[in-house]
């Protein structure tokens, strides 16, 4: 007989028949044990795929940037979940030139 336990159940759930179904976001060992001996797996939940997001960016006040100077800028999201950060992909790269 095979026994299954979950060693965070607030981030994943284990069925008396092995099947696993994520809670949230996490990591945490689900234990099989079979005529004493135990086996181990780590287990890791993400969090849901968030949107893609589009933002239009027309101005900002950034200080000490040095006149006649070029600056490149790009810009990734985020999602926090719990005390973790997610992060997406960059987007493309946009060069500014200040004024002398």
């Amino acid at each position: 007989m095979l026994t299954y336990k979950s060693t965070k159940t607030s981030v994943a759930k284990v069925s008396s028949k092995g099947k696993i179904v994520a809670v949230a976001p996490g990591s945490c060992k689900i234990s099989v044990k079979s005529q004493g001996v135990t086996s181990n797996i780590t287990v890791i939940v993400l969090p849901n795929k968030v949107k893609t997001v589009a933002s239009d960016f027309s101005s900002a006040n950034i200080i000490q940037l040095k006149k006649g100077t070029t600056y490149k800028f790009r810009v990734r999201g985020f999602v926090k979940s719990g005390s973790k950060k997610y992060y997406g992909e960059f987007g493309k790269t946009y060069k500014l030139k200040t004024n002398k």
